[in-house]
C-alpha cells in the first residue's frame, strides 16, 4: 500500500510494486505471502467501501508506471488526467494565477 486518502464512505488506495534491484522493501512477510497465494504484486488504486470492507473499485497501471507516492482525492473534477514531464504537453496545460 502506499498512499491512503478517504471522502465520504471510500478508502482510496494507491499501490506499488516493488522496487526493481532496491534491497530496502526486500524479505518482507509480504513476499511470502505473495507466493503462497500464487500472487503478483500490483500497481494500481482501490476504493473500499468502508461500511463493508469490500473493494469496489480497482485501477491497475501495466507498463512503465510500477510505483505510485501519494493518493488525493479532489471533489468536483469531471476530468481527471496525468501528465508527464517528458514532454512539452505540461507546459501547455498548467497555468498560474497571479
Amino acid at each position: 500500500m502506499r498512499g491512503l486518502a478517504f471522502w465520504q464512505n471510500w478508502a482510496i488506495v494507491g499501490l506499488s510494486k516493488h522496487r526493481g534491484g532496491d534491497n530496502t522493501f526486500s524479505g518482507l512477510e509480504l513476499d511470502e505471502l505473495l507466493v503462497a497465494k500464487d500472487a503478483e504484486p500490483r500497481c494500481g488504486m482501490m476504493a473500499i467501501d468502508l461500511t463493508t470492507g469490500a473493494i469496489v473499485h480497482l485501477l491497475r497501471f501495466e507498463g512503465i508506471v510500477t510505483e505510485l507516492y501519494d493518493v488525493q482525492v479532489i471533489p468536483a473534477v469531471q476530468k481527471p488526467m496525468a501528465l508527464g514531464f517528458q514532454t512539452d504537453e505540461i507546459a501547455q496545460l498548467i497555468t498560474l494565477e497571479l
